[in-house]
This record gives structure tokens, sequence and C-alpha cells, in this order.
């Protein structure tokens, strides 16, 4: 059951990288240019910082520091990969800007092509550890069952590793971290809806997976918000979980709209299902009272906000684009003085991924894979992420503060949440 589980973990996130980088407005497509041809025309100044935690001493070995990531070059995941790419250049180029780490090495990235399969992921693992020698390995693939066989070769060979999305049994690991848990977004989501929304009922409406039954059901010890709710003395009035490849929504929407819940709080897998939910709301003449806010980022893609109907609703954001908080704004800026456009969200990602790998490898003061390792889980590593300031506990959960974005006129986001 926990392997069905890992592999839908970021299917949300896999799923808009695709259709993203395949469709909508132009102005938000990134034609991505393959990390080996990339070159850089001007000087990025806009550098992460982090909490110091630790005094780096230089190496004695002047080459780069090599960082290994595994993903889908090629196959039918394959625009994943080529979206990642010019974050690997940018990151590169920052560190070298920057003076370099550990003594002023650069950073070279090496790339393991799985072709979105899990075993090539765990066989690219081992590649880029026992011919490219890398001292830490970063993404994994496109879902969770990529990011646990990544894992499961990272703590046999003894390599960090730094995973997108959730890893199970990651407490008793050494060497695994990942930036997304079950357990800050079920308190985040528990956060929002009690201390923000304040609902006294709510509807829940999510694509059928295994992750999104964790969030309600909970997972390893961790209590899901339906418990959390309840406690709280909100009420779950429905909650219905719809195939991933439904095309209409309209009957769950039909019935969510006569039971008139103070609140409706959808999890849709792809933009095309956030566009269908604002649209088929307004096909049922509107929600009247009935708040309603998008779980994940498709809430927020360029054809979801314009239609009329989304206006005055709410959607989760990790990344806000034009933000001033200084990490999001950090990245914007490099990413757009380097390639003249911003960003797509999906590329805040690999970014916080990769600028953590280097920030482990900065706080330990060495290559050396083992110290490498205990920096990335020392519960010290914290910087100002593309998302706003990321912290790795312990037990190498990442942890950060979500963003809750109301659509308002012309498709702007406001950020309404945390105040």
């Amino acid at each position: 059951m926990k392997r069905l589980l890992v592999i839908f973990t970021v299917l949300s996130l896999v799923l808009p990288i695709l259709l993203t980088a395949c469709g909508g407005d132009e102005e938000e497509t990134y034609t991505a240019t393959p990390i080996a041809t990339a070159t850089a025309t001007t000087t990025v100044t806009a550098t992460p910082t982090a909490t110091p935690t630790a005094t780096a001493t230089p190496s004695p070995d002047k080459g780069p520091v090599k960082i290994g990531a595994i993903g889908p070059w090629s196959g039918p995941f394959a625009m994943a990969g080529l979206l990642y790419d010019p974050v690997m250049s940018l990151v590169e180029e920052q560190v070298k800007n920057q003076g370099g780490i550990l003594g002023g090495r650069e950073v070279k990235f090496f790339r393991g092509d799985d072709r979105g399969v899990v075993a090539e992921s765990a066989a690219q693992a081992k590649k880029l550890i026992m011919e490219n020698d890398v001292t830490i390995l970063t993404w994994g693939g496109v879902s969770g069952a990529h990011f646990n066989a990544v894992s499961d070769v990272a703590e046999e060979y003894k390599v960090p590793y730094v995973g997108l999305g959730l890893l199970y049994g990651l407490a008793t690991k050494k060497y695994s971290a990942c930036l997304i848990g079950v357990e800050p977004g079920i308190l985040d989501i528990t956060s929002v809806v009690v201390d923000f929304l304040k609902p006294k009922t709510v509807a829940f409406l999510a694509y059928d997976a295994q992750d999104m039954h964790a969030l309600t059901d909970g997972i390893e010890g961790v209590t899901g918000y339906r418990e959390r709710l309840k406690a709280a003395g909100i009420d779950i009035v429905y909650e219905q979980y719809f195939p991933m490849d439904t095309s209409d929504l309209s009957p769950y929407l039909t019935k969510i709209k006569y039971l008139k819940p103070d609140l409706l709080f959808s999890y849709p897998n792809n933009p095309g299902q956030a566009i269908l939910i604002n649209r088929q709301i307004a096909e049922l003449g509107g929600w009247g009272s009935i708040k309603y806010i998008c779980g994940t980022e498709v809430g927020t893609e360029p054809a979801a906000i314009k239609v009329p109907s989304a206006v005055g609703t709410y959607s989760y954001s990790r990344w806000i684009p034009g933000s001033d908080e200084p990490g999001m704004k950090a990245f914007d800026d490099a990413f757009k003085q380097k390639y003249g456009k911003l960003p797509n969200y999906n590329q805040t990602y690999a970014y916080n991924d990769f600028w953590t790998a280097v920030k482990a490898i900065e706080m330990a003061g060495t290559d050396n894979r083992d110290k490498v390792a205990q920096a990335l889980r020392s519960g010290n590593l914290e910087w100002d992420s593309a998302w706003g300031p990321l912290r790795i506990d312990s037990n190498g959960t990442g942890w950060y503060h979500s963003t809750i974005v109301q659509i308002q006129e012309g498709g702007k986001l406001v950020k309404v949440w945390p105040q």
C-alpha cells in the first residue's frame, strides 16, 4: 500500500509540468535549452542566502563539486527534464558568480536520464555515484515511486540525496531528505481552513489517488486533516474523490451547491480540471456565499484565473511571480535576467532542490558525503528559497509556509495568507 501511495505523491506536480510546458499562454511557456548547450549572457547578482550555521573550510580538490540530477530527458516525460535544464545552468552560474563554494570551487551537474522508468531512476543513481563520483543526488524522477527508488540507493551507497516529494520511513534514514512532506501539508491545510477561512462546514473534492487519502486520513502516525478539522468544530459535509481522467465535474459540483457548505476545498490534478471547475461553477449559476479554494498550484494557471468565475476565489501557491518576498524575488530576478522572462512555477521545485543540495555542501565545509548528509539533516539548514524561508529538519523533511492567493480582476494574484 505504501508503494501505491508514493506513485501519486507528486502527480499533481508532474502533470502540471507536462501540461504547462505543452500548452497554455505563450507568455508562461519556457523554451528550455539543454544544460550542455546553455550559455550565460549576463551576470546574475541575485543569489540565495542561507542562515549561517557552520564555517566552511576550503577543500584541497580544486575541481568542480559534482551534483547528480536524476529525471527524464527522454521518453514520455522528457519535457520535465527540459524544464529543469535552464535551472541547472542558472544555479551553476550563480555559484560561480558568488565566488564558488568550498574555497572557490564551482558546481557541475551530471544528468541521469531515467526515461520516466522507476528502475532506471535507481540505475541512474548508481551510475552517478559509481561513474561520476557525485557528492550528492538531487531530484529523482517524476513521482514518489521514483524518489523512493533513488532514496533506497542513496541509503545503500551512503550518498546524500535531496528529493522533491514524500519519502517513506524518512525519520529512520540517514542520507535522504525531501522538500515536500505530508505532515507540513496537513498542518498547512488545517491552519488555512481553521485560522483564515474559518468555515463551519466544508466540502472536499479531490482526484482519487492515495496521496489525497493520506491528507484526509493521515499517514505514518500523522493525524489527517479530517480529524483535525473535526477537533476544531468544523464539519466535513461532503467528501468525494473523482477519477483522475474525469472531464465532467458537474455532478459533484451540483451536489455541493445543493448542500451549501461554507467552503469547497478542491484538489484538481491538472490545469484542465482547474479550468473545468471554474467554468462549471459559472454554468451552475455561481456559488453564492460558498467560498472556494483550490488546493494545488494549478489553480493559479493563467487559463484558470482568466475564467470570470475565478474572481474572488482562492488558490494554494508556493510561489508568487513578482512577489517582494526576498527568496521569491531573488529567483524571479535571476531567472529573468538570464532568460528574459519569469520562470514557470514548476521550475521553483528544481531551483529549491538544487540549491538545498548546494547549501548542504556549503554547511558541511567539505564534499565528504557523510558530512554533507549530516549537514543536510542537522536541523540547521535554512535558506530563503523560491518558496520563502525553507528549513530541512533533523528527520529530513522540508518545512516552509505555504501561500494562499486570491484571484482578482484581470487575473491578478494577491497574497492573503499568511498575513
